[in-house]
């Protein structure tokens, strides 16, 4: 029954639950788990009775923890271009633009340097994994004054993140026609195959990896026929940005470092053999990693360079106990507030919807072609010449690639909050708990002015299925063109191809069309090739500065033992357990302007992604009297 159920979902066309996909991953710091850091060892730390002298406990505790409900993270990172396959697993689809009946949502496989006929799937099992040693020390202070302590921790963590694609796929057999990505023709009258298949990408995930791209994109700048003020070759950059790879690198997919160093200063005001009132102030410093933006799944151990500063408190009381007071149950309440100052990272973004653009969503793997002023001696110059006086400057590069920037990432609020009950019984002890972690919306501004690479609105626009090269009508010379495409999207163009026509001609839907009089088409020469007048180019206005927050609830229990019977030194020992849950059942698409300072971005729309993750742990520690 449940078999038929999924296929009738698929057969209706089921859509993804969440509406919107993130260009940045983020989960909580290793550092920060306030469950882990209270059990086990709640009698040896903020005693009641130190008669004036000082004290300490160290603590050691190994943890192995792992994401599950993989498709959770795929929808953060690809809806809405997700499909559901029969077994109920997500997929995202890829397909040429001359692929029969084409999915609504598939990717436009014509940026990624594949074929025009290239049909493909590729499935994701994200995972998250994170080996952590976790290193806590206690001294109390009341040789100071009573109920004085400090405490620090600095966990060592190796975590690996792990996309895991897997991709299904029939390349197809198609090329591609003179124009399309190059300034040249064919020989005899088939333009079709200009670029043939043997120089495209073979594979989707040899462009989403980084390690594919077009090759011999050769332009004619020969001075019979062709244009000698032409590079010789098309450049066809790969991705270099928000990148699937697993290979070594800048944000290789696996990282060990020191996490965030957490210090905390506090002061236990109420303290005696029934309950405990206290607080802190803490205070946390950034010696994990930084995210470079190179994958899209990076990991980052740490925070990713926030320093933080707020404050804690402590509470617990004694519920009950027996006469002899060998058996007690209490409850323990920890919190912790911090806030996260400005840390400056290296992000790649996606472009806005607006009026102007209509990109959206994944338009980081959308394709931009680069224009620049009419070369110094160029023979064939484009006719009429646009207000912006430019033209293809024969070359291509994923959105991603040019909308890496430096900027500051700022929240407001990160709270951890843990309560539980603690049963214990001589030297044995059971806790069970509730935890609440929370983190308010990141704030993206731009860390001086628009740092992403030229984009001032001339030198980079959306290619979308334009041909970017017309051809003169007697000889054939090639002529650049300058036919933007600002309401393509990661799915399709705005041209609509459909056809397996030879003969191509920019339709009336890119922007500002205009016939060219010394530009026609590849094969007739009569029909003239439009291009842009104006041109509709990427700004940094256009890139959209979404950020993500986070909200996980998550259930633990720890039991252990401790050697009371010990004079100066006191050895415990346990074992536990956590299970967190995202608490994230919703996402928004709202683009709205922000960092006025700056003047120029898009977009603190604000979305609630964080994975769900399972840890185990030994917590063993020694406490000196």
């Amino acid at each position: 029954m449940k078999q038929l159920l999924r296929r009738a979902l698929v057969g209706i066309g089921l859509s993804v639950t969440c509406v919107h996909a993130i260009p940045f991953y983020t989960m909580r710091s290793q550092s920060v788990n306030i469950a882990r850091e209270m059990v086990g060892w709640e009698q040896e730390i903020n005693r009641c009775s130190a008669d004036d002298q000082w004290y300490s406990s160290l603590s050691i505790t190994p943890e192995y923890a792992q994401s599950f409900n993989p498709n959770s993270i795929t929808k953060c990172l690809f809806a809405p271009d997700l499909c559901r396959d029969d077994q109920g697993g997500l997929l995202l689809r890829i397909q040429g633009s001359l692929f029969p009946n084409r999915m609504p949502q598939a990717w436009l496989a014509d940026y990624f340097g594949l074929p025009e006929d290239f049909n493909g799937s590729i499935r994701f099992n994200p995972r998250i994994s994170n080996i952590i040693v976790d290193i806590n020390w206690y001294v109390g202070l009341d040789n100071l004054l009573s109920g004085l302590y400090v405490r620090v921790h600095a966990p060592l963590v190796r975590t690996s993140w792990q996309l895991n694609p897997c991709e299904t796929s029939d390349k197809g057999v198609r090329g591609y026609p003179a124009g399309y990505f190059t300034g040249a023709l064919a020989p005899g009258i088939d333009q079709s195959n200009v670029v043939p298949n043997a120089n495209l990408v073979s594979r989707a995930l040899d462009f989403f990896n980084g390690t594919g791209a077009p090759v011999n994109l050769l332009n004619d700048t020969s001075v019979a026929t062709g244009n000698p003020s032409l590079p010789a070759e098309v450049t066809f950059q790969k991705l270099a940005c928000s990148r699937w790879s697993t290979h070594c690198g800048c944000g290789a997919t696996t990282q060990t470092r020191l996490s965030d160093i957490e210090t905390a200063l506090g002061w236990n005001f109420v303290c005696n053999d029934r309950w405990l009132l206290g607080t802190s102030v803490r205070f946390s410093a950034p010696t994990g990693g930084k995210p470079c933006s190179c994958y899209l799944f990076e990991p980052v151990v740490g925070s990713g360079g926030f320093w933080k500063f707020g404050g804690g408190l402590d509470f617990h009381a004694v519920l009950w106990s027996n006469e002899c007071e060998s058996e007690s149950l209490g409850f323990y309440l920890d919190a912790n507030i911090q806030h996260l100052f400005a840390a400056t990272q290296q992000r790649c973004f996606d472009l806005c919807t607006s009026s102007t653009v209509a990109s959206g969503q994944n338009s980081r793997y959308m394709l931009a072609q680069r224009l620049e002023p009419v070369p110094a001696g160029n023979p064939y110059p484009l006719e009429p010449a646009n207000s912006n006086h430019v033209q293809f400057a024969s070359e291509f590069a994923p959105v991603a690639n040019i909308t890496k920037s430096i900027v500051d990432v700022k929240i407001s609020v990160e709270a951890d909050i843990a309560a539980q009950f603690v049963y214990t019984n001589n030297n044995i002890e059971w806790d069970l708990g509730y935890n609440l972690y929370a983190r308010s919306c990141e704030k993206i501004c731009f860390k001086r002015s628009c740092t992403a690479q030229a984009l001032d609105g001339v030198t980079w626009a959306l290619k979308g299925d334009s041909e970017v090269f017309g051809f003169s009508a007697l000889v054939g010379n090639p002529i650049a063109l300058a036919a933007t495409q600002s309401k393509a999207t990661i799915h399709a163009g705005v041209n609509n191809f459909v056809t397996n026509i030879i003969t191509r001609q920019n339709t009336l839907n890119i922007d500002n069309p205009e016939d060219s009089t010394n530009a026609f088409d590849a094969v007739s020469a009569v029909l003239p090739q439009r291009t842009s007048n104006p041109i509709v180019g990427i700004t940094c206005n256009d890139l959209n500065f979404a950020g993500t927050r986070a909200l996980t609830h998550k259930i633990f229990t720890h039991l252990s033992y401790t050697w009371h019977d010990a004079c100066d030194w006191t050895p415990y020992l346990g074992i536990g357990c956590e299970v967190e849950f995202s608490g994230c059942s919703s996402c928004s698409a709202t683009c709205s302007k922000s960092c006025s300072s700056s003047g120029d971005a898009c977009g603190q729309s604000c979305f609630c992604c964080v994975p769900s993750q399972w840890g185990v742990w030994v917590k063993g520690g020694l406490s000196f009297n």
